[in-house]
């Protein structure tokens, strides 16, 4: 099925909420977790397991469906796609150092890096949302440009 650059608009954005509900239940985790160096609770490291997996199935959703509607745009259509690629390599990059890091080992440190990593998403996530996702880039109109500028 293909869908219009607005379905694949809305659908990423409807992504990005759910991602966001997901990232605010994992901080409350984290804050009710106990003081910074007690052990952390699997609440906290069984959430970001879960937070894990729903971001990497969402970014490899956008790149079945945006990276191809991103294509097709404009003269600046392949530096968007080589940049959504490389924030996703180091996404996915930066999500694997996070979740092979023992909890247990330095309780303290591993909360922060959760919290500046979900921070960092977020970031990530309303930056997207400016330059990628917007209506102007992703309709279903078709603009026509008069080469003859009349």
């Amino acid at each position: 099925m293909v869908l219009k650059d607005s379905e694949i608009r809305r659908t990423i954005l409807g992504e990005h909420e759910r991602l966001r509900q997901r990232i605010g239940e994992l901080q409350a985790a984290i804050e009710a977790s106990g003081a910074a160096d007690s052990p952390v609770p699997t609440t906290v490291s069984g959430g970001l397991r879960s937070f894990i997996a729903s971001f990497l199935g969402h970014i490899a959703h956008e790149e079945e469906i945006l990276r191809p509607a991103l294509r097709f745009g404009d003269a600046w259509s392949a530096e968007r796609v080589a940049h959504m690629d490389e924030e996703h390599r180091e996404q996915r990059a930066r999500l694997g150092e996070l979740d092979a890091r023992d909890p247990d080992g330095d309780p303290a440190g591993y909360r922060g890096e959760i919290r500046a990593t979900l921070a960092w998403i977020l970031d990530d996530m309303a930056s997207e949302e400016r330059e990628l996702l917007t209506p102007e880039l992703l309709r279903d109109d078709l603009v026509t440009v008069d080469p003859f500028g009349g």
